[in-house]
């Protein structure tokens, strides 16, 4: 179980399944912008003892990102720097610590 998960997407399965997902006494940080409301169950917030915060630095960054991805001007498959599996969480976390230099972005496929 992670100790700390933040959820970018907005997705409102994906802010869901964070619950699932972290560990006891864990912290869940959202900041992806949710199309409709996300109903989550507090009684599993409140047994895990969870903290779920809500954070936005990126106010007004949005349009210009995406004309940036969509003109191709910023390659974002550069910064994507391995795509794992849940099983292999363990591992690659324990590289990450060994060799930071050699990671930017790795996405975990569930």
């Amino acid at each position: 179980m992670a100790q700390h998960i933040m959820e970018c997407s907005g997705a409102n399965e994906a802010i869901r399944s964070c619950l699932d997902l972290v560990s006891n006494a864990g912290r869940i940080t959202l900041t992806g912008w949710p199309k409709r409301e996300t109903l989550l169950p507090t009684d599993v917030i409140t047994r895990k003892e969870l903290d779920i915060l809500g954070g936005r630095n990126s106010v007004g960054e949005f349009e210009e990102a995406i004309r940036l991805i969509y003109t191709r001007e910023v390659d974002v498959t550069k910064i994507l720097t391995k795509t794992i599996n849940m099983d292999q969480v363990p591992e690659t976390i324990k590289d990450i610590e060994k060799n930071p230099g050699n990671y930017m972005k790795v996405v975990v496929m569930l």
